[in-house]
């Protein structure tokens, strides 16, 4: 999607270049003045003014900054709206849900919605060395018996069933062919 025209790109670089009023701008965004209007007033679209802002860091950290202020100025005035007593109700309470939720966009950390996680119940700590020197004493007294014996399980094409030997047991195992050939190395 490109600029609407090229002259548009090149005032919002002609303004922006300027600083006092990239500053005027910033200052009138964080008293909370509608964004829309400030373009209006200076013949651009509020589209064209974000992707101007997005286009340098520095610009849309300061951006950012102001919009910070302009969340604290929209709480501050939902206090009004709250403690004012001759207004209707209902629309009091639309005009100062209407502030919150852009001070949450503004500045979530702030006034965003947290989700907060609470564990109940108990938490059980394993080593996992032990667990691993566990599974190797497992390993190490099972032995590989008949080799010979492998045969291809049909269903599952790849895997080969073997029958090793566990404490004096004999056990079948599966596995792919690589697992096998492991196992025929004496190894398990």
């Amino acid at each position: 999607m490109g600029w609407r025209n090229q002259e548009t790109r090149l005032a919002l670089q002609r303004k922006g270049g300027d600083r006092e009023w990239w500053e005027q701008f910033l200052s009138d965004v964080a008293n909370g003045e509608s964004l829309k209007e400030l373009c209006h007033a200076e013949l651009l679209t509020v589209g064209e003014v974000l992707r101007w802002v997005g286009e340098d860091e520095d610009r849309q950290k300061e951006f950012d900054r102001a919009l910070k202020v302009a969340a604290e100025v929209k709480v501050l005035e939902a206090l009004e709206i709250a403690d004012d007593d001759e207004v209707e109700v209902a629309r009091a309470k639309l005009r100062i849900d209407t502030r919150y939720r852009q001070a949450a966009k503004w500045s979530p950390a702030r006034y965003g919605e947290r989700s907060v996680m609470e564990h109940t119940g108990r938490v059980e700590m394993i080593s996992i060395t032990g667990a691993l020197a566990e599974a190797q004493r497992r390993v190490e007294r099972g032995r590989v018996v008949d080799m010979e014996d492998a045969e291809v399980v049909p269903r599952a094409g790849l895997s080969i069933a073997k029958r090793i030997e566990v404490d004096d047991e004999r056990v079948p195992v599966s596995g792919s062919a690589e697992e096998m050939e492991y196992l025929e190395g004496g190894e398990i």
